[in-house]
Protein backbone atom coordinates (compact mmCIF):
# COMPACT_ATOMS: atom_id res chain seq x y z
CA UNK A 1 0.00 0.00 0.00
CA UNK A 2 2.84 2.13 0.60
CA UNK A 3 4.49 1.61 -2.28
CA UNK A 4 1.14 2.73 -4.46
CA UNK A 5 1.00 5.68 -2.81
CA UNK A 6 4.47 6.70 -3.04
CA UNK A 7 4.10 6.14 -7.06
CA UNK A 8 0.84 7.71 -7.13
CA UNK A 9 2.25 11.35 -5.72
CA UNK A 10 5.26 10.74 -7.66
CA UNK A 11 3.31 10.69 -10.53
CA UNK A 12 1.22 13.70 -9.42
CA UNK A 13 4.21 15.91 -9.00
CA UNK A 14 5.51 14.51 -12.33
CA UNK A 15 2.56 16.01 -14.52
CA UNK A 16 2.18 18.78 -12.05
CA UNK A 17 5.92 19.65 -12.83
CA UNK A 18 5.49 19.26 -16.88
CA UNK A 19 2.15 21.52 -16.58
CA UNK A 20 4.08 24.15 -14.44
CA UNK A 21 6.48 24.03 -17.14
CA UNK A 22 4.11 24.40 -20.00
CA UNK A 23 2.10 27.42 -18.48
CA UNK A 24 5.80 28.98 -18.21
CA UNK A 25 6.97 28.26 -21.12
CA UNK A 26 3.35 29.69 -23.05
CA UNK A 27 3.18 32.75 -20.65
CA UNK A 28 7.03 33.62 -21.85
CA UNK A 29 6.21 33.01 -25.31
CA UNK A 30 3.29 35.84 -25.64
CA UNK A 31 6.79 38.08 -24.63
CA UNK A 32 6.85 40.84 -27.67
CA UNK A 33 9.67 39.83 -30.72
CA UNK A 34 11.62 42.83 -31.65
CA UNK A 35 10.33 44.90 -34.50
CA UNK A 36 11.49 47.51 -36.79
CA UNK A 37 11.34 51.09 -35.86
CA UNK A 38 11.93 53.03 -33.09
CA UNK A 39 10.51 50.92 -30.45
CA UNK A 40 13.17 47.98 -31.86
CA UNK A 41 15.35 49.08 -28.66
CA UNK A 42 12.97 48.47 -26.34
CA UNK A 43 11.35 45.13 -28.44
CA UNK A 44 15.15 43.61 -27.82
CA UNK A 45 15.56 44.08 -24.18
CA UNK A 46 12.72 41.96 -24.00
CA UNK A 47 13.76 39.74 -26.37
CA UNK A 48 17.26 39.14 -23.97
CA UNK A 49 14.56 39.66 -20.78
CA UNK A 50 12.42 36.70 -22.61
CA UNK A 51 15.65 34.75 -23.47
CA UNK A 52 16.81 35.19 -19.46
CA UNK A 53 13.37 33.69 -18.23
CA UNK A 54 13.38 30.57 -20.76
CA UNK A 55 17.18 30.14 -19.29
CA UNK A 56 15.68 29.58 -15.63
CA UNK A 57 12.51 27.94 -16.39
CA UNK A 58 14.90 25.35 -17.89
CA UNK A 59 17.05 25.52 -14.77
CA UNK A 60 13.79 25.40 -12.51
CA UNK A 61 12.78 22.74 -14.19
CA UNK A 62 15.79 20.68 -14.03
CA UNK A 63 16.13 20.88 -10.67
CA UNK A 64 12.74 19.32 -10.05
CA UNK A 65 12.97 16.67 -12.53
CA UNK A 66 16.64 15.86 -10.71
CA UNK A 67 14.64 16.11 -7.13
CA UNK A 68 11.81 13.97 -8.69
CA UNK A 69 14.51 11.47 -9.89
CA UNK A 70 16.30 10.95 -6.57
CA UNK A 71 12.49 10.37 -5.23
CA UNK A 72 12.53 7.57 -7.86
CA UNK A 73 15.91 6.62 -6.99
CA UNK A 74 15.96 6.19 -3.63
CA UNK A 75 12.74 4.25 -3.37
CA UNK A 76 14.31 1.84 -6.68
CA UNK A 77 16.48 1.17 -4.10
CA UNK A 78 14.49 0.82 -0.83
CA UNK A 79 12.64 -1.78 -3.13
CA UNK A 80 15.27 -4.28 -3.51
CA UNK A 81 16.71 -4.28 0.03
CA UNK A 82 13.09 -5.57 0.86
CA UNK A 83 13.53 -8.14 -1.82
CA UNK A 84 17.01 -8.62 -0.59
CA UNK A 85 15.80 -8.97 3.03
CA UNK A 86 12.92 -11.51 1.78
CA UNK A 87 15.37 -13.77 0.13
CA UNK A 88 18.19 -13.70 3.02
CA UNK A 89 20.48 -11.53 0.82
CA UNK A 90 21.52 -9.27 3.80
CA UNK A 91 24.95 -7.64 2.73
CA UNK A 92 22.65 -6.56 -0.64
CA UNK A 93 20.17 -5.54 1.72
CA UNK A 94 22.27 -3.70 3.95
CA UNK A 95 23.86 -1.87 0.73
CA UNK A 96 20.65 -1.02 -0.69
CA UNK A 97 18.99 0.20 2.39
CA UNK A 98 22.11 2.65 2.89
CA UNK A 99 21.92 4.22 -0.59
CA UNK A 100 18.48 4.70 -0.20
CA UNK A 101 19.05 6.78 3.05
CA UNK A 102 22.43 8.53 1.57
CA UNK A 103 19.88 10.10 -0.80
CA UNK A 104 16.55 10.73 0.95
CA UNK A 105 18.29 10.86 4.95
CA UNK A 106 14.72 12.07 6.22
CA UNK A 107 12.93 9.20 4.91
CA UNK A 108 11.84 7.38 7.93
CA UNK A 109 10.69 3.91 5.88
CA UNK A 110 14.73 3.92 4.40
CA UNK A 111 16.43 4.26 8.26
CA UNK A 112 13.65 1.71 9.49
CA UNK A 113 14.93 -0.84 6.55
CA UNK A 114 18.11 -0.36 6.86
CA UNK A 115 18.18 -1.06 11.05
CA UNK A 116 16.72 -4.32 9.68
CA UNK A 117 19.02 -5.59 7.37
CA UNK A 118 21.79 -4.07 10.36
CA UNK A 119 20.00 -6.24 12.88
CA UNK A 120 19.77 -9.55 10.27
CA UNK A 121 23.50 -9.22 9.67
CA UNK A 122 24.29 -8.76 13.41
CA UNK A 123 25.76 -4.83 13.27
CA UNK A 124 24.11 -4.36 16.22
CA UNK A 125 26.71 -1.52 17.14
CA UNK A 126 25.16 0.40 14.29
CA UNK A 127 21.92 0.19 14.81
CA UNK A 128 22.80 2.02 18.15
CA UNK A 129 24.66 4.76 16.53
CA UNK A 130 21.69 5.65 14.02
CA UNK A 131 19.41 5.97 17.15
CA UNK A 132 19.70 9.59 17.82
CA UNK A 133 18.78 10.15 13.87
CA UNK A 134 15.64 7.71 14.03
CA UNK A 135 14.91 9.74 17.23
CA UNK A 136 15.18 12.65 15.22
CA UNK A 137 12.84 11.86 12.67
CA UNK A 138 10.29 10.50 15.00
CA UNK A 139 9.82 13.71 16.93
CA UNK A 140 12.68 12.68 19.40
CA UNK A 141 10.55 9.36 20.99
CA UNK A 142 10.71 6.33 19.72
CA UNK A 143 8.10 3.92 18.41
CA UNK A 144 7.29 0.42 20.81
CA UNK A 145 8.98 -1.02 17.79
CA UNK A 146 11.91 1.00 17.57
CA UNK A 147 12.58 0.82 20.82
CA UNK A 148 11.93 -2.97 20.77
CA UNK A 149 14.97 -2.93 18.29
CA UNK A 150 16.79 -0.90 20.36
CA UNK A 151 16.63 -2.91 23.51
CA UNK A 152 17.21 -6.11 21.60
CA UNK A 153 20.71 -5.00 20.36
CA UNK A 154 21.81 -3.88 23.44
CA UNK A 155 21.24 -7.27 24.69
CA UNK A 156 22.77 -8.78 22.22
CA UNK A 157 25.85 -6.75 23.13
CA UNK A 158 25.44 -8.10 26.21
CA UNK A 159 24.83 -4.10 27.58
CA UNK A 160 22.51 -5.84 30.27
CA UNK A 161 21.47 -3.02 32.57
CA UNK A 162 20.72 -1.23 29.27
CA UNK A 163 18.32 -3.60 28.43
CA UNK A 164 16.69 -3.69 31.72
CA UNK A 165 16.21 -0.26 31.93
CA UNK A 166 14.92 0.17 28.22
CA UNK A 167 12.77 -2.21 28.83
CA UNK A 168 11.73 -0.55 31.52
CA UNK A 169 10.90 2.55 30.50
CA UNK A 170 8.80 0.41 27.64
CA UNK A 171 6.86 -1.16 30.50
CA UNK A 172 5.81 2.41 32.05
CA UNK A 173 4.97 3.50 29.19
CA UNK A 174 2.48 0.77 27.86
CA UNK A 175 1.61 -2.32 30.61
CA UNK A 176 0.22 -4.48 28.23
CA UNK A 177 3.29 -5.40 25.60
CA UNK A 178 4.56 -8.61 27.08
CA UNK A 179 8.14 -8.31 24.87
CA UNK A 180 10.14 -5.63 26.94
CA UNK A 181 9.03 -8.20 30.42
CA UNK A 182 10.70 -11.00 28.52
CA UNK A 183 13.57 -8.57 27.29
CA UNK A 184 14.18 -7.35 30.95
CA UNK A 185 13.85 -11.00 32.49
CA UNK A 186 16.55 -12.70 30.25
CA UNK A 187 19.05 -9.74 31.03
CA UNK A 188 18.63 -10.37 34.86
CA UNK A 189 18.49 -13.79 34.15
CA UNK A 190 22.37 -13.50 31.89
CA UNK A 191 23.14 -11.60 35.30
CA UNK A 192 22.27 -14.53 37.35
CA UNK A 193 19.40 -12.69 39.15
CA UNK A 194 17.03 -15.51 39.25
CA UNK A 195 14.27 -13.52 41.53
CA UNK A 196 14.03 -10.55 39.30
CA UNK A 197 14.00 -13.17 36.33
CA UNK A 198 11.19 -14.66 37.99
CA UNK A 199 9.51 -11.68 38.24
CA UNK A 200 9.50 -10.03 34.77
CA UNK A 201 8.92 -13.61 32.96
CA UNK A 202 5.43 -13.94 34.88
CA UNK A 203 4.98 -10.25 33.98
CA UNK A 204 4.78 -11.31 30.49
CA UNK A 205 3.40 -14.88 30.70
CA UNK A 206 0.03 -12.72 32.73
CA UNK A 207 -0.66 -10.46 29.45
CA UNK A 208 0.19 -13.95 26.83
CA UNK A 209 0.82 -17.49 28.44
CA UNK A 210 1.35 -18.94 25.55
CA UNK A 211 4.60 -16.60 25.25
CA UNK A 212 7.18 -19.43 24.01
CA UNK A 213 10.38 -17.14 25.21
CA UNK A 214 8.77 -16.29 28.68
CA UNK A 215 7.75 -19.77 29.31
CA UNK A 216 11.48 -20.81 28.66
CA UNK A 217 12.95 -18.13 30.06
CA UNK A 218 11.05 -18.78 33.63
CA UNK A 219 11.44 -22.50 33.83
CA UNK A 220 15.88 -21.41 32.93
CA UNK A 221 15.22 -19.21 36.24
CA UNK A 222 13.89 -21.58 38.15
CA UNK A 223 16.69 -24.63 37.15
CA UNK A 224 19.80 -22.63 37.38
CA UNK A 225 18.11 -21.20 40.77
CA UNK A 226 18.32 -24.73 41.79
CA UNK A 227 14.83 -25.45 41.86
CA UNK A 228 14.37 -28.21 39.24
CA UNK A 229 10.88 -28.64 40.22
CA UNK A 230 9.63 -25.62 39.49
CA UNK A 231 11.20 -25.77 36.12
CA UNK A 232 9.35 -28.88 35.55
CA UNK A 233 6.51 -27.66 36.84
CA UNK A 234 6.44 -24.45 34.24
CA UNK A 235 6.96 -26.77 31.44
CA UNK A 236 4.29 -29.48 32.34
CA UNK A 237 1.78 -26.51 32.41
CA UNK A 238 2.06 -25.62 28.99
CA UNK A 239 -0.14 -28.87 27.75
CA UNK A 240 -2.88 -26.58 29.13
CA UNK A 241 -2.58 -23.85 26.32
CA UNK A 242 -2.84 -24.32 22.75
CA UNK A 243 1.58 -24.21 21.54
CA UNK A 244 2.47 -25.62 17.91
CA UNK A 245 3.77 -28.55 17.42
CA UNK A 246 7.63 -26.90 17.38
CA UNK A 247 7.22 -25.19 21.12
CA UNK A 248 6.05 -28.71 22.36
CA UNK A 249 8.82 -30.46 21.08
CA UNK A 250 11.27 -27.44 22.30
CA UNK A 251 9.39 -27.90 25.80
CA UNK A 252 9.76 -31.96 25.73
CA UNK A 253 13.51 -31.54 25.05
CA UNK A 254 13.68 -29.39 28.30
CA UNK A 255 12.26 -31.30 30.20
CA UNK A 256 14.74 -34.40 29.21
CA UNK A 257 17.36 -31.86 29.74
CA UNK A 258 16.03 -30.34 33.24
CA UNK A 259 14.52 -33.85 34.20
CA UNK A 260 18.22 -36.05 34.70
Amino acid sequence: MDNISFIFWEVLKVAGLAFAGLLAAKALARVGRPKKGPEQGKERNLTVLRGALYAALLILVGLGARVLGQNWAAAIYFWAGEGNLERSQVVKACDNAQRAVNMRPKELRYWRLLERARVARGDYASVLRDESAIRSLTGGSLTEDDAIKIVACHFALGDFDQVISGAHEMILKNHDFPTPYVLQGSAYLAEKKYGEAEKSFLGALQLAPTQIDAVTGLAQAYFLAGEKDRALSVLRTTERYPFDAVARKHFEDLKAQYGH
